[in-house]
């Protein structure tokens, strides 16, 4: 097996798979991804799926309607089915809160991913049984999308490996390796991988 890449990336998770996949896409030549047990072993494979850029930061914004629209595409584009529903995201929040969640339906809309402030009635529309009252704002972003976590992962892992991408489960990194002010690899319990740019996802 190979023992130098131009590109490691650590961790197994959606962040490291698509970041690998995407490296793969730009024509990056040797990707290889290593996850210290298996592909979605850790957080992604029990994160609620949801892809919402209703965010009063503006760059997590965008990276989260990048998501939707790379879910969307996904099975066109790799020809890999990845069930994706297209309910909407529905956010509850105290009147205390009134100015952030604003922010967050500004900031959605300023990136073209329609979000609005609504009231009681239209909230109870879309979900039975909410929390009523004058302490309540209610917040809605009808693009967001929900992905199964572990099934999304899975396919993510397939596409990777399809283009190419080295993916090495079991395989514990345990230091970034430099040599003067630039990166030389990884340390892992399998020995050394040299290469030119690591990422920590």
């Amino acid at each position: 097996m190979s023992k130098t890449a131009d590109v490691v990336v650590v961790g197994g998770g959606v962040n490291g798979l698509s970041t690998a996949l995407e490296l793969r896409e730009l024509g990056v030549g040797r990707v290889m991804l290593l996850e210290r047990h298996m592909v979605a072993s850790g957080q992604s494979g029990r994160a609620a799926g949801i892809c919402r850029a209703l965010i009063p930061h503006a760059r997590a914004a965008r990276w989260q309607l990048e998501s939707q629209r790379s879910f969307l595409g996904f099975a066109e584009r790799f020809g890999l089915p990845i069930p994706v529903a297209q309910p909407g995201y529905l956010l509850v929040g105290r009147a205390a809160e009134r100015e952030l969640i604003e922010q967050g339906v500004e900031t959605a809309n300023a990136i073209d991913a329609p979000a609005e402030i609504i009231d009681a009635a239209s909230a109870g529309q879309l979900q039975s049984g909410l929390r009523h009252g004058e302490d309540v704002v209610y917040a809605f972003e009808p693009g967001a999308v929900h992905v199964d976590p572990m099934v999304t992962a899975q396919a993510l892992a397939l596409a990777a490996r399809r283009t190419g991408v080295d993916i090495r489960e079991e395989c514990a990194v345990g230091e970034i390796l430099c040599d003067g002010d630039r990166v030389a690899g990884v340390r892992t319990a399998d020995g050394t991988i040299g290469a030119g740019a690591v990422m920590v996802a």
